[in-house]
């Protein structure tokens, strides 16, 4: 039984030698002369890559590697990336791999419009199996300019007014978060305001635009807010901008100007200064302006003016 057993072990061994070579393509050592250390060669490539950008724009994020990942190498291999002749630009115009380097990136300019194919091949007759399609679009101006309408203690109005032509289906989407936060939040899509829809009672001139609002921010806080402009056969434009909500105004003290019932409070308002306190007495009070209350100056940051009831129940305008 024990001759049996070491004949049969013996055996065993040889063939598993003899496998070892054959596969590594290293004669006797078998698998363990083989760089790879597996024993099985790389035959092949794999590519990827983003999957579109500008024309004219650098993209990077390219990358080529061996496969399987694992396999061995004898020598360099040296990869060269196409588009297909669609005139593009590759930087580097070849990659090097090897036992060293089983991987490298590269980057692509589109020279045109259009959706390419993306190979790579080798000096040494290894290719990817799969192409990548990248989507070069025409690089254009961007859709909106990042405005701002009225700033609140809790609030940012965005107003972006549009540069071109809006095509179908365009959108504006937009998130937020405070910049010493990494959690960013969604905001409401912003709407696009078309002149043409408002056919009277506007108290300002309609620009075409993007807009919205930002709600329940904080106070004296500064907000990163980044807007996603998508347009249906582009890539998406993320812009980043910030913005910071105005902090609390200090206590009003007491009043400067009063007002009672029955008070032009147009008039009254237009009568109001930096550094006013306009308190109205309780009561009733009616307002003919349809475009609203406005002062007809300003208050300043270090002098503001404050309009306030007498009580929180007592005043109905």
């Amino acid at each position: 039984m024990r001759r049996q057993i070491s004949r049969r072990m013996a055996l065993k061994g040889a063939l598993a030698s003899t496998a070892g070579g054959l596969l590594g393509g290293c004669g006797g050592g078998g698998a363990e002369d083989a760089p790879g250390g597996d024993g099985i060669g790389a035959n092949s490539l794999v590519l990827l890559g983003p999957a579109g950008g500008n024309v004219g724009e650098t993209v990077s994020g390219f990358s080529v590697q061996l496969a399987p990942s694992d396999g061995s190498i004898d020598g360099l291999v040296v990869v060269t990336p196409s588009d297909g002749g669609a005139g593009g630009s590759f930087s580097p115009s070849t990659v090097t791999l090897g036992v060293a380097t089983r991987s490298a990136s590269f980057s692509y300019t589109a020279a045109k419009p259009g959706n390419w194919s993306i190979t790579v091949t080798s000096d040494r007759g290894l290719k990817a199996s799969q192409a990548r399609v990248y989507a070069a679009s025409s690089a254009t101006s961007p859709l909106i300019a990042v405005g701002f309408d009225s700033i609140t203690p809790e609030q940012v109005s965005l107003h972006c007014p549009v540069q071109r032509t809006v095509p179908a289906g365009a959108t504006v989407t937009v998130r937020y978060k405070p910049v010493t936060s990494a959690l960013w939040r969604q905001g409401h899509p912003l709407l696009h305001v078309i002149p043409t829809y408002v056919t009277a009672g506007a108290p300002e001139p309609v620009i075409e635009s993007f807009s919205g609002v930002l709600f329940d921010l904080l106070p004296g806080t500064t907000y990163d807010i980044r807007l996603t402009v998508t347009e249906p056969g582009q890539r998406p434009l993320v812009i980043t901008t910030t913005r910071s909500t105005r902090a609390l105004p200090p206590a009003a003290g007491r009043a400067t100007v009063t007002a009672r019932p029955g008070a032009d409070l147009q008039a009254v308002f237009n009568s109001l200064k930096p550094g006013d306190v306009l308190e109205l007495q309780n009561g009733t009070y009616t307002v003919t302006n349809t475009n609203g209350l406005r002062p007809s100056v300003a208050g300043t940051p270090d002098k503001l003016i404050y309009i306030r009831g007498a009580s929180r129940d007592g005043v109905v305008i």
